[in-house]
């Protein structure tokens, strides 16, 4: 049962290479005045979304062990849902900042 923790892995090494190098991602009203905001903004929201996504994987691999073996999982998949919709509620939000930012 080690797939879900390497998927985990994987992705947390994957975004944190995206998260090293901001300035190649696509943004919404970037400007010169406004470009240090954004890939400040943008670095934490990745990291956020890189430990998240860890610990999601963790928790699901853990109800999945806790299935098999017949033990009570719903407060791992409680713990699952409600970090993805943390995850979902980052990017709203950062969505929303950025389109509010003066041009």
């Amino acid at each position: 049962m080690l797939i879900m923790p390497l998927i985990g892995l994987l992705t947390w090494w994957l975004i944190g290479l995206l998260t090293r190098s901001p300035e190649k991602l696509n943004y919404i009203n970037v400007t010169e005045k406004n470009q240090e905001k954004q890939y400040n903004m943008l670095k934490k929201i990745m990291i956020l979304i890189q430990n998240l996504a860890f610990i999601i994987f963790i928790l699901t691999n853990e109800a999945f062990i806790r299935y098999a073996v017949g033990i009570e999982n719903s407060v791992f998949i409680f713990l699952t849902m409600l970090l993805l919709a943390v995850i979902l509620l980052a990017l709203f939000y950062n969505l929303i900042w950025t389109a509010r930012l003066n041009k």
